[in-house]
């Protein structure tokens, strides 16, 4: 199920990347020359960033969403191995 989530979020965050980075080549490459360099310097290293950050939550399905989930099914398993016994309690 988490790597659905990230499959199924993952062509709109390329599509996201795609524009931020094509918006952000257009303002650091100075074509804008009716804005100050400043902000299109601001602009441009905003979309960069806002670009990565929308990669942000399907790089996290993928990578990082399965370990906990990993984990706990180490743990279970490994209860499931362990042999308990069970004792009257001693009054």
């Amino acid at each position: 199920m988490l790597r659905w989530n990230g499959w199924r979020s993952l062509p709109a965050a390329i599509i996201a990347l795609g524009i931020c980075l094509a918006l952000s080549y257009l303002f650091l490459s100075n074509v804008l020359t009716f804005l100050s360099p400043v902000v299109n310097e601001l602009l441009g290293q905003g979309f960069g960033i806002v670009s990565w950050v929308v990669l942000w939550h399907p790089v996290e399905a993928f990578l990082y969403d399965p370990i906990p989930l990993k984990r706990e099914i180490a743990a279970l398993r490994y209860i499931a191995t362990t042999e308990m016994v069970i004792e009257p309690q001693r009054a």
